[in-house]
């Protein structure tokens, strides 16, 4: 196996795809970066690796820190999707390093990342390569597995006729009932946007969102080939700053847009508002070369999961095929400890929810 030097770098949390960029990477690899999960708590370690011969960086990623909310003085890794760049080779290599220091240089308890079950959004395909350095599926993932995915390759015309015939007229309703697609950029917009999170995560899940705007609103302003804002609000020639009745979140990830966040009012006439803002992030997408738009999950289909029942009936609209998309692994760097803050942190959650 090639022999491969490894470097930690400590990095801001806007600097790190301008660090990537340096590496030079082969044509076909491309940056994938995710600014979404990004927190003032989160530590942002860039990880790369380079062949002994040669000055160029053969693999990197990114590594978020997250403070343990069990163990103070813990963090658990995380390498976000689409933070992995670099040969397959060059990624195991990495990979293993960072399992062998991560423990000892964080300080971390688990590592964990997701792998793509749609191998062409993948960048490490042979998995059994991830076993055998002692990766586990995770016990209690902290993201989707299934989604519906949309195609962005076809012409917008083809893809409109694709949706079903619920999608397409909702879309002319939001648009017949005088509402628009508003793009938002601007921070003065961030007080409405909570407003509406909360009220839509009310609605779905019975409690309050943690959705902060800040992070969004900075890169669609400064980055907008990779964060789209798009609103719902009706044209008004005298109101500098429109009321957003709704509003979703799509970023750019490697060859997708994943459709993040969202959040609406009820509008009175039973006004649809999630349809037309789908379909201007699709438009986007396309727009800034994108191949996919990833809807952020449904419900796992053999499940009985009525929580989300309502989102993933929404977003099947579009599409009526459910991928597996993909699956996440992770690493015990401190066992005892690792297993002892994920089954209090389990056992805590399912209380609260008995609340």
């Amino acid at each position: 196996m090639t022999r491969y030097s490894t470097k930690i770098d400590v990095l801001s949390n806007d600097a790190w795809q301008l660090q990537l960029s340096r590496f030079n990477p082969p044509s076909s690899v491309k940056l994938l970066p995710e600014w979404h999960t990004f927190d003032k708590r989160t530590k942002l370690f860039l990880v790369r690796t380079a062949v002994e011969s040669s000055l160029e960086a053969s693999a990197a990623c990114l590594v978020c820190a997250m403070p343990s909310r069990i163990l103070p003085g813990h963090y658990s890794l995380r390498i976000p999707q689409g933070a992995l760049l670099g040969s397959e080779e060059a990624i195991i290599s990495m990979l293993e390093y960072l399992c062998t220091v991560g423990g000892a240089e964080f300080p971390g308890m688990t590592l964990s990342l997701v792998i793509y079950e749609i191998d062409e959004f993948s960048p490490v395909r042979n998995k059994s390569a991830l076993q055998q350095l002692g990766f586990k599926l995770a016990k209690y993932p902290q993201d989707y597995s299934y989604t519906q995915l949309i195609s962005l390759t076809r012409d917008l015309d083809e893809i409109k006729k694709s949706f079903k015939y619920t999608a397409r007229r909702q879309i002319k309703k939001t648009l017949d009932c005088g509402y628009h697609a508003h793009p938002i950029t601007e921070p003065r917009y961030a007080e409405q946007l909570v407003g509406l999170a909360d009220e839509a995560f009310r609605r779905s899940a019975n409690q309050k969102s943690s959705y902060d705007p800040g992070r969004d609103l900075y890169f669609a302003r400064r980055h907008p080939s990779l964060v789209k804002i798009v609103g719902l609000c009706k044209a008004s020639a005298t109101n500098a700053m429109p009321k957003i009745e709704a509003f979703a979140v799509g970023h750019k990830i490697g060859s997708s847009i994943v459709y993040s966040t969202a959040g609406s009012h009820r509008i009175q006439g039973n006004v649809p508002t999630g349809y037309l803002l789908c379909w201007e992030l699709m438009k986007w997408g396309r727009s800034v070369g994108a191949e996919w738009f990833d809807f952020g999950g449904v419900s796992d289909p053999a499940a009985n999961d009525s929580k989300y029942s309502g989102i993933t009936n929404f977003k099947s609209q579009f599409s009526g095929k459910t991928w597996q998309a993909r699956q996440e692994f992770e690493y015990d760097l401190l066992p005892v400890r690792a297993r002892f803050a994920r089954n209090l942190s389990y056992y805590i959650n399912a209380a609260s929810r008995l609340v």
